[in-house]
Formats: structure tokens, sequence, C-alpha cells
């Protein structure tokens, strides 16, 4: 399998205060490391929120946070209540304009727990990590999603409707990414994701093949690629176009940091 871990999101918050209180309660460590303004919270073992201080971003769907029992799930959810969050089928609004669901993960207790981030912090009441999101699409683009993945990434790519594309990824398959067409999709505020392949320079020519390598001014201090050499210097390069690989036509923006797993970051 190529996408070995869905790892981080980053995604901009007005307050690193009221950022590290809403992670708090969702039983979320501060990282021993941080960068710049760029708040850093272990989600469980492996995964993490990387939450830089801005005008505030929006994920656009929801980012979805997995515990141990379904009582875990019920508890994480009272006290959101009784924080003053808003609560809504299992869903926690709060950190800025993104949505946590909260589910329970148990099928990927086992394997999110091999982990070896330093100050992790896991156990009842805690999180498991991030165990999947949602995207929302375009109308009229999951296919052609799913053929960007498949072809660009070597991922398994499932549709299981024609408007939704999942990405199975992560220790044996047990986190998903996945893309749903929606009517009228929020624009793209500048969020980013963050995952681990073991296939990196192969997408890295692929993805240089289609004009798609992309640099982010606020990293270039730390890793820019824009060669495969530096590619495989850095193990990572990162993309910010979805594109649809008949047309050439950008689908979505959705910025992808891409890492190997000899980056230093690897938390296995």
């Amino acid at each position: 399998m190529s996408l070995v871990l869905f790892e981080h999101v980053n995604i901009g918050v007005r307050s690193d205060h009221e950022a590290m209180v809403f992670c708090d309660m969702l039983g979320c460590v501060k990282a021993d490391k941080s960068i710049g303004n760029t708040l850093h919270m272990n989600c469980g073992a492996v995964t993490q929120f990387h939450l830089p201080v801005s005008e505030g971003q929006d994920w656009r769907g929801v980012v979805e946070v997995g515990y141990g029992t379904e009582q875990e799930c019920v508890s994480v959810l009272e006290r959101a209540k009784e924080m003053g969050y808003d609560v809504e089928d299992g869903v926690v609004k709060g950190l800025g304009g993104t949505d946590i669901k909260i589910v329970v993960g148990d099928d990927c207790e086992a394997v999110m727990d091999r982990g070896i981030r330093k100050g992790a912090v896991i156990g009842p009441g805690r999180p498991i990590g991030i165990v999947g999101c949602t995207i929302d699409a375009p109308p009229g683009s999951a296919q052609k999603i799913a053929r960007f993945y498949r072809n660009l990434f070597n991922f398994q790519v499932h549709t299981p409707t024609p408007t939704v594309c999942t990405i199975p990824c992560g220790p044996l398959n047990t986190q998903h990414i996945t893309f749903t067409e929606t009517p009228c999709p929020r624009p793209y505020s500048g969020e980013h994701l963050c995952i681990y392949i073991s296939n990196l320079i192969p997408a890295y020519r692929n993805c240089a093949k289609q004009g798609i390598i992309w640099v982010n001014p606020r990293f270039i201090h730390i890793e820019a690629a824009r060669t495969e050499d530096e590619a495989m210097a850095t193990h990572g390069f990162r993309i910010i176009n979805i594109v649809d690989l008949e047309t050439k036509e950008v689908l979505m923006e959705l910025e992808h940091e891409v890492r190997g797993p000899g980056h230093k970051a690897f938390p296995y």
C-alpha cells in the first residue's frame, strides 16, 4: 500500500489559546515542538493538528477523531456541550470553521498505538487519532479525482457511488480520505493535509509531468522541493491543485504535504 499514513491537518485559527482549549477538550496533548506561530497538538499516538494563527481557515467537510469505545465518544460530546460548543449528530463545532466528528475507532486502535511520537499520550479518554476526513468536492469531479490519485500516486481508491471517492490509508487501511460532491462547496481557504507515502519519487515524477509541483512560501525556509533531487533530499514535496488528467482543468485546490518514510518527522 502506497499511502502509509494520513498524519496531520493544518488549519489556520484566529486564537491559539482557543484552539488549545478545544483540543484539550478532545483529549489532545500539546506537542513538544511547534514551529513559529503554529500550535502542534498530538491527537493520539501518531497524528496531529497543526494550527497556525491566521485569519482562520475552514476545513471543507469534517475531520474525524476516533476513540476506543462508544462511551468515550459520549463523554467527549457531553464535555463539549458543557463547555458551550455546538454539538449536532456527533459533530463538534469550535475549531475555527472546522467541524470535528467524534467516532468510534476501535478497529484501528491497535495499529495506531504503535507510534513513537515524542510527547504523545494515549489511553482511556484520549483520542486514538485522526482516523479520517471528508472533503467537499465540486459537482462532477469525484470520478476525475479518483483517476488523479490512482494514476499519479498509485493509491487504492474506491468509488462507492458516482459522486464519492474514498482513499483508504494508514495502518492496515484504518484511515480514509473521502471526497464527496456537493452542490456549492466552500472556497479554498489555505488548509492542508499531510500524508506519508511509500512511493515518493515515482509520485513526484508523475506530478512533475503534470506541472503541479508547488512550493508553499510559508515553508520555503524549511523544505522547498522544486526538483527531484530536492524531493529526495527533503523526503517530501507539495502540490496544491487536483487536476483532470484528460483536460488539465483544475478540479479543486487542496494543499498536500507529501512525505516519504525517510522524513525526520515520520512517527513510525
